[in-house]
């Protein structure tokens, strides 16, 4: 006879809650269920003891959903052994009653009134969390880096999804998801209920409180989704024309220096071709670090495409820095953060730049032609002027004793007007440059007036497909004194 003495005696139990005689059981069979199932093993050793029975017709029924009802009355039936189902209960309500009562339900979104609806996997950590505490068994915290999803997950469960996998009750899926919002079937439930049925029976139970020992450091965890791109020189500072690049190294690393020295905190690969997992970087990084106002985290990649070298640009600041700052992202608490990094050249595109104007007199008149368009009087002829970058400045007015290069010159004609055709570094863009007269005039010496001689051309921002051009640019001029 095959294993169903109790076959008779188990008729009624044809859903997952319904209480079943206190007495020896012994294993039933289950047609849906073979041998060879990954949780055959738990399956059966939960139905010998009692705890789970079929669902009618001989079966199982393994890819069920788990409802709250169902959930609370196995944990109950470990839990809470003296609940009794009396004539007149729901084969559930003692059970939902002694979970509601004890706490177990505390932090929860199940519905008490509607216990037959399905229950989170969220809300399932949360009540065995509370269970393993009636056992007073010790609880364990997994690191925050063994919850591939971790930073998905609302505040109100971290804790509890962390305690499960501690105490290897709920374990993620072969990626380590926990998958929080979706729901268990019934052979997952008959797994992790073999499980808080093995961790009643360990001795692993609550020890005496110790001495307070020093806190471990504090960290803050943090998940980075990277996709690096190729940009066209001519879209260096926007979003089109921009080719993906696959299965970069990416490093994240931590400096006090502007990346004179740095402290690599992780790394990882960028976005995979033919993949749909964006994660591409989990850190705990010490929270020391990111409360350090004089610290700065950025990433940092370099690799090899079409045969030309890449490395880290930083487009949402147009800077030469071969780093791409994340300091807001991090210190502003934010836990999934997209990185869009840009490769590029080490010395990046060169573009095409014409740039136009006049040079005057300081105290130039404005007159009207007879076409009655504005003019200024007092055109210099014979004026070198210079466009000249301050790659390295920072202030907001550039100070005398500043550093700064030409990388472009042209001499004012009769008219006073001027025209510079030069090539620039893309990487420069959005640089500070600035427009410098100097040349002899009338006997004298002329040079660019200040404040205007420190007034930046911040139009070198915008790049067009055949270059650049900049009509219109005024050099006033006075003499030296």
């Amino acid at each position: 006879m095959k294993r169903k003495i109790l076959s008779l005696m188990l008729a009624a139990a044809l859903t997952l809650g319904l209480a079943v005689p206190a007495m020896a059981y012994a294993t039933p069979d289950f047609t849906d269920l073979p041998a060879n199932n990954w949780a055959y093993a738990p399956v059966m050793r939960m139905a010998d003891q009692g705890i789970i029975q079929g669902t009618g017709g001989g079966n199982f029924s393994p890819e069920l959903k788990v409802s709250a009802a169902q959930f609370l009355t196995l944990v109950g039936r470990i839990v809470f052994p003296e609940t009794k189902v009396s004539e007149g209960d729901t084969w559930y309500g003692p059970y939902v009653a002694a979970a509601q009562s004890n706490g177990l339900l505390t932090g929860t979104q199940v519905d008490v009134n509607q216990p037959e609806a399905e229950i989170t996997r969220y809300d399932m950590a949360v009540v065995l969390r509370a269970a393993a505490k009636k056992l007073g068994k010790t609880e364990t915290l997994a690191q925050q880096s063994q919850v591939t999803d971790f930073g998905v997950i609302p505040n109100m469960y971290t804790e509890a999804v962390l305690a499960v996998y501690g105490m290897e009750l709920i374990k993620g899926d072969q990626a380590g998801k926990f998958n929080g919002g979706n729901t268990m079937q019934r052979n997952e439930l008959a797994t992790v209920i073999d499980r808080l049925v093995a961790l009643k029976g360990s001795g692993t139970t609550t020890e005496p409180e110790q001495p307070e020992q020093p806190a471990e450091p504090e960290t803050y965890h943090t998940v980075l989704s990277i996709t690096c791109y190729k940009p066209e020189p001519y879209a260096i500072n926007s979003s089109s024309g921009r080719r993906t690049i696959y299965s970069v190294p990416v490093e994240l690393r931590y400096t006090e220096d502007g990346g004179k020295t740095s402290q690599l905190i992780a790394e990882c690969t960028s976005y995979t071709q033919g993949t749909y997992d964006f994660v591409s970087l989990e850190a705990d990084i010490d929270k020391a670090l990111v409360d350090n106002e004089n610290g700065q985290f950025y990433l940092s990649a370099e690799t090899t495409y079409e045969g030309q070298k890449l490395v880290t640009h930083d487009r949402r600041t147009d800077g030469r820095a071969t780093i791409f700052p994340i300091d807001v992202e991090v210190k502003s608490g934010h836990d999934w953060v997209n990185c869009d990094l840009d490769l590029v050249p080490p010395t990046g595109f060169k573009r095409n730049v014409t740039i136009e104007g006049h040079v005057h007199k300081r105290y130039s008149e404005l007159l009207i032609d007879e076409n009655g368009l504005p003019y200024l009087d007092d055109a210099i002829p014979n004026i070198t002027v210079d466009l000249v970058l301050y790659r390295d400045a920072t202030s907001e007015n550039l100070k005398e004793t500043d550093a700064g290069i030409i990388v472009g010159s042209a001499i004012s004609g009769d008219d006073g007007k001027f025209c510079i055709e030069t090539t620039v570094d893309t990487l420069d863009f959005g640089k500070r440059f600035r427009l410098e007269g100097h040349g002899e005039y009338d006997g004298q010496q002329w040079e660019s007036t200040f404040p205007w001689r420190a007034e930046l051309l911040n139009k070198l921002t915008t790049i067009v497909p055949n270059g650049m051009w900049l009509p219109d640019n005024s050099v006033q001029m006075e003499p030296v004194q």
